[in-house]
């Protein structure tokens, strides 16, 4: 599978998919409620991009990647709306950190899982 490319560097799919999230969102916010959005699994060879296709639709960086194999083992993450929330609040094995700081502490992890 080999999405077109847009000017900017990104997939077609990639934008499309972001617009998606960012149009359900909108309406979340149009209309005061939370929505429960469908589970996505998100499958593929090492090095496919499917770290990307996550951060694309979070907006920040929220995996962990290296030279070799990043990721070790299943990584849940979910997307909640807050109505009057507009900054995202990150929780990492159940303590808020900054956003800036999630690959960081997901990297911690996937190298203590690498060690042992």
């Amino acid at each position: 599978f080999s999405p077109m490319v847009a000017s900017s560097g990104e997939s077609i799919l990639e934008k499309k998919l972001f617009d998606a999230y960012t149009h359900i969102n909108k309406i979340q916010r149009e209309f005061n409620v939370p929505l429960e959005l469908q589970r996505l699994l998100v499958i593929g060879i090492q090095s496919s991009g499917k770290s990307s296709l996550l951060e694309s639709y979070a907006g920040f960086p929220l995996a962990y990647t290296s030279g070799s194999t990043g990721t070790r083992c299943p990584v849940e993450y979910t997307f909640r709306y807050t109505p009057g929330q507009d900054t995202p609040i990150v929780q990492f094995e159940g303590k808020v950190i900054d956003k800036s700081n999630l690959c960081n502490q997901v990297g911690k992890r996937m190298e203590y899982l690498k060690k042992n």
